[in-house]
């Protein structure tokens, strides 16, 4: 993760990793990774989530998998579409590689929110459910929709596979 964050071609970013491990301390020396090492557990990965978000400094809160690889224009590629459309959320959808390495596009949608991004804003106005032990962001998402907070959902034909969302009160 680290890595893939170095090699991100856009140039505002940060990357805010919760270490809640008692006995491991993290440690950075790059100025654009923030560790926060904290003493407690937290009660869920929602938790540890939302403290994230009240962390970071970004419009843009890009939720990853640690063991996932992002191409370089991955964040760079998310933002422009987030500007250009005014989307509060952005998802990638899907391709796998098959056995004789070339791709094949998966027309099934992905139904949460990791490989994506959502505005800051919306997160700290929509928390994710610290309830939750899993699927948080999926519920976080129908959430959205089942309180009309979502009123548009369009899915983009770009090469780059992206599905963007608007909410009601967006004023971008």
């Amino acid at each position: 993760l680290v890595t893939c964050f170095r090699k991100q071609s856009y140039e505002k970013k940060e990357l805010i990793i919760v270490n809640d491990q008692h006995n491991i301390t993290y440690v950075s020396d790059d100025p654009n990774i923030k560790i926060h090492n904290q003493h407690n557990r937290f009660k869920s990965l929602s938790a540890k989530r939302n403290f994230s978000i009240q962390m970071a400094a970004g419009e843009f809160i890009f939720i990853t998998d640690d063991d996932d690889l992002y191409y370089p224009q991955y964040s760079e590629i998310l933002v422009k579409h987030h500007l250009d459309t005014g989307a509060d959320i952005m998802k990638f959808k899907y391709c796998i590689r098959t056995r004789k390495n070339n791709f094949r596009r998966i027309i099934v949608k992905s139904v949460g929110i990791n490989n994506g991004s959502i505005r800051r804003e919306f997160l700290l106005n929509n928390p994710f459910n610290e309830n939750l032990t899993a699927a948080e962001d999926v519920e976080l998402l129908s959430r959205a929709k089942a309180e009309t907070i979502l009123n548009e959902i369009c899915l983009s034909e770009s090469r780059w596979g992206l599905e963007t969302y608007r909410t009601t009160n967006s004023d971008h």
